[in-house]
């Protein structure tokens, strides 16, 4: 997820090399900084795996490391739940400097979005501080089509599409080709989400061992109030 025009200064810093350009530098920092906190909550909601940041560009995976058959749509909806917060957060906030400037109630802050289905490897790195990380030629096809995406939309490759429209939560639109270094160009599709609240992301593999142990323990503890209440009972009859 990519803020349009971070690099170039002709969207969000333009006008802005005046005496108030450290407070609204500071405003867009602060905003990129409450983007990166709202994915990140929303990927615990979604049993998303946050791999890093790369500049002003966040990478999140799903399917790894336990493999899933939802992991397309959990992205998508994160994506699309994002993309809500962030606009309502950003009018929220920048309303005041909007209406100074003249400008969009924004600021021309949007998000491009890239989805894609794919083969990934995955490892720790590093030689002191490890850390969990992911490449892959689906990283790539990502990367090339959130650059192609429009602003403030998802753009997902053929792989993602199917698993996507075949949910039922989304449909798409505008197919182009993008393409990836090494490679001949490939179809991409903008998505739209028709349904917002209805999914409900499948437990992983490892939160379906945990609860099953819950639920285990759970039976075992009733099974052992059960024994001690029957010889507190049969104690008390021999007593009388």
């Amino acid at each position: 997820v990519t803020p349009p025009n971070f690099h170039q200064n002709n969207d969000l810093n333009e006008g802005w090399m005046m005496d108030d350009r450290g407070s609204k530098v500071a405003l867009v920092t602060a905003l990129l900084s409450d983007i990166v906190s709202l994915a990140v909550q929303l990927t615990i909601k979604y049993d998303v795996l946050f791999a890093r940041m790369s500049g002003a560009t966040m990478i999140l995976a799903a399917g790894v490391p336990e493999q899933s058959t939802d992991h397309a749509c959990r992205l998508a909806h994160l994506a699309f739940d994002l993309l809500g917060y962030v606009t309502e957060m950003c009018t929220r906030r920048c309303e005041k400097i909007a209406k100074q400037e003249n400008a969009s109630p924004t600021l021309g802050l949007k998000l491009r979005m890239g989805l894609a289905v794919g083969e990934v490897k995955t490892g720790l790195v590093g030689f002191h501080r490890f850390s969990y990380d992911m490449w892959g030629q689906a990283m790539e096809m990502a990367d090339a089509l959130q650059m192609i995406a429009n602003p403030n939309n998802l753009q997902c490759n053929a792989r993602a599409r199917h698993i996507l429209v075949g949910s039922g939560d989304f449909f798409t639109e505008n197919p182009r080709d993008v393409l990836i270094r090494g490679s001949n160009p490939k179809p991409s599709y903008e998505v739209e989400r028709v349904q917002a609240h209805s999914f409900v992301p499948k437990p992983s593999p490892r939160e379906a061992r945990f609860w099953k142990e819950q639920e285990a323990d759970g039976e075992q503890l009733i099974i052992d109030m059960i024994r001690i209440a029957e010889t507190q009972a049969l104690h008390e009859f021999i007593q009388s």
